[in-house]
């Protein structure tokens, strides 16, 4: 049952891009459209902070009534849209039947030249995240003597963080004083950095860290999800947002069995590979923007 209930939430995760979708069709224009995302973004982060507090706190009356009350939460959610959440998409063609093959939409992102490098740059980006996260437990356990205590609250402080930079300064600071496509680029720089201080196993660096590693994905997931909205077709924006989620979920299931054989070889190799990778990121986003300001009409 317990396998069960995993694979019908994976099958319904598609609602994360749909929202994506969402918001994207209510902006206005660009900022708004990358404020947009953001929300969505600060509210998972809140959701992040708030949820294991709640879910820590109903577990005192039994084991299963967190999943109760999480099922009520979602009951009340698919009503409440139903009934009072507006259409956006007020365009379909019904003359085309729905394709069904997962992997069709990532054979025809393969194949966008245009799109390609942005793409690249979001690989790199998920592989490198995926790779240094999926040890991280292990890490702070072995090298600073972390409890689970302690590792849950550098989670809350890193949650606290992207809720701060989603919610309120990528409006009002980032977006005020960087165009998107350098915001990408200092994000990524920041996160190899942050990675690079990690690596060195110091307790203080690992610290300051946390402030580029939470600012970075913060940021930098959202700059590229508008940015891939508002260079995709206007009728394929939509399946453009579900291809980055693909994509992450597919190094989701690459990268933790590279990172689990470099952890065993040094404790820091995860971390100096993710480096690597983002700033093989930062090349492809670099590309993307010379493209985009050749052809600033494509």
């Amino acid at each position: 049952m317990l396998f069960l209930g995993r694979i019908i939430d994976g099958c319904a995760a598609g609602n994360f891009t749909t929202a994506q979708s969402y918001m994207v069709d209510l902006a206005k224009d660009e900022k708004e459209r990358t404020a947009n995302i953001g929300l969505i973004g600060a509210a998972f982060g809140v959701g992040f902070i708030l949820g294991p507090l709640i879910g820590g706190a109903l577990s005192k009356v039994s084991h299963s009534f967190p999943f109760w009350f999480a099922g009520g939460l979602a009951t009340v959610n698919a009503v409440s849209a139903f009934f009072f959440l507006p259409e956006t998409h007020l365009n379909r063609d019904g003359r085309h039947p729905m394709n069904f093959n997962p992997l069709a939409p990532l054979v025809r992102a393969a194949r966008d030249k245009k799109m390609r490098p942005l793409y690249l740059t979001w690989s790199f980006f998920a592989f490198a995240i995926v790779t240094s996260q999926t040890v991280f437990g292990l890490f702070v356990k072995d090298v600073f003597g972390f409890n689970a205590f302690q590792t849950g609250m550098v989670f809350t402080i890193v949650g606290v963080i992207v809720v701060l930079n989603q919610g309120f300064l990528l409006k009002k600071f980032w977006l005020e004083k960087f165009t998107g496509a350098r915001l990408e680029i200092i994000m990524l720089v920041a996160l190899a950095v942050s990675s690079l201080l990690v690596s060195t196993e110091i307790l203080s660096l690992f610290y300051l860290s946390l402030l580029g590693s939470g600012t970075g994905q913060a940021i930098l997931r959202v700059v590229i999800t508008s940015q891939a909205a508002a260079a995709s077709d206007p009728a394929k924006k939509g399946e453009t947002m579900g291809i980055l989620s693909a994509l992450m979920s597919a190094y989701m299931v690459i990268a933790p069995v590279l990172s689990g054989y470099l952890y065993e070889i040094r404790f820091s190799l995860p971390y100096i590979l993710s480096s690597f990778f983002l700033l093989l990121g930062v090349y492809f986003a670099l590309m993307f923007k010379r493209r985009r300001s050749r052809n600033p009409m494509e």
